[in-house]
Parts: C-alpha cells; structure tokens; sequence
C-alpha cells in the first residue's frame, strides 16, 4: 500500500478519482470555512482529507525607500533650507551695494567729465560746487551755485569723503582753480567713495582723482 500526499485548493463539488486501487491518498485542502466537513468519496483506495484555513501572507513592514521622513529629519531639512535662503539673501545684498556703488562711481565720473564741456558751452568758466549737506555735486555759471547748469545727487546709502575744496571752478582751457582764486590749483582733488552698509572688510573704495588740468580718474 502506497501513500500519497497531496495539497491542493479545492471545493466540495470537485470530484477527486484515484489512481490506483489500495493506495491511500492524504489530501491537504484549504478550502472555505463554510464546507469544512464535507467528504470526498474514492473508488477502491482511501481519501484521508486534511483540511485548514489558509493564513494571510505576513505583513511586510515599509522598506527604506517607502517609510516616511522623520520629525527630526524634516526638522533638519528646514533648519538647512533656512540656513541656505539667508546665505543666499546675504549675498544677493552684497551683490545690490556693490551693482549701486560702481553705477554710482561711474555716473558721478561722467558727470565730471562734463564739466569742461559746459564751459566751453558757456563760453566762460563755470563752477563745481559740493554741497555736504544734500549731498549734491552742481555745474553752475557762478560759486553760489544760483545758476545751476547741471546736478547730481547721491543716495544716502553712499559715503561721500572729500573733495578737500567744496567749491572749483574750471575755465574754457580746462584749467582747475580753487573757487574765485586767480591762480590755478596746486595740488589734485580727491573724492573718495563707498557704501556705509557693506562690512569694513568687504567694502570697496573708489577714488576719483581730480587734476588741475581738468582730467577725472578713478582707482579702488
């Protein structure tokens, strides 16, 4: 006598036929709980049924790409998103004070180059005048600065160092001289600038230098 052992799936309406006569046959079946006791019959040879709920496969726990973030993890990545926006909002100042200071520098270098210009224009001499206060640099007919040919003002944002003599005057030959003075000026004429909010380490200085042959250059 043989045995055979067999698992299988099966319902209460399925015949099972043996093949070969005498042999016992063990069948596992895992069918509903509803027909747990119904037999199967043979022909010649023995069904031993063994019968059981099928279990539930286990639950897999998330696997490292599909668990979520942490409160400490999202936590951290906040603290180093705030950390980059104010290094980038850092330099993104520092890149607006220096774009306003060079644009400055060079407005204020043209503007000073046009001074001769209007004295040929006027045909006489005319007059740079500073004034500290407003922070104004004017291209006038006279040194009192009533007859203001041209102006120009200066963000507060900008330190303004000099020139050393608020008021020059340049004739029609270009030729500088210190206010109503009849002799031409000795020395250069320097103003120095650059923007207060800029830390001292970084902060760029432009210097224009001024002749007394009228002629503006600028250094940093």
């Amino acid at each position: 006598m043989n045995l055979h052992c067999s698992s299988t799936l099966f319902s209460p309406r399925e015949y099972l036929s043996p093949r070969l006569s005498g042999d016992i046959f063990l069948v596992m079946g895992y069918q509903s709980s509803l027909h747990r006791h119904t037999p199967i019959q043979g022909t010649g040879s023995r069904t031993v049924i063994l019968q059981g709920e099928m279990a539930p496969p286990p639950r897999r726990g998330p696997t490292g790409a599909q668990r979520g973030m942490t409160l400490v993890e999202i936590l951290i990545v906040v603290a180093l998103v705030g950390i980059a926006a104010l290094i980038s909002v850092g330099n993104l100042q520092t890149i607006q004070r220096r774009f306003q200071l060079e644009s400055s520098v060079r407005e204020l270098t043209a503007f000073l180059n046009e001074v001769p210009n209007h004295a040929r224009e006027q045909n006489a001499p005319v007059f740079l005048v500073w004034d500290g206060t407003a922070r104004t640099f004017s291209i006038a007919t006279d040194a009192a600065a009533t007859n203001v040919l041209d102006s120009l003002d200066f963000p507060q944002e900008l330190t303004i160092t000099g020139p050393g003599t608020p008021i020059l005057r340049c004739d029609v030959y270009g030729r500088t001289f210190i206010g109503t003075a009849t002799v031409m000026m000795p020395a250069v004429q320097t103003v120095s600038i650059t923007h207060r909010d800029t830390p001292e380490a970084s902060a760029p200085t432009y210097g224009l230098t001024l002749s007394p042959l009228w002629a503006v250059e600028v250094s940093r």
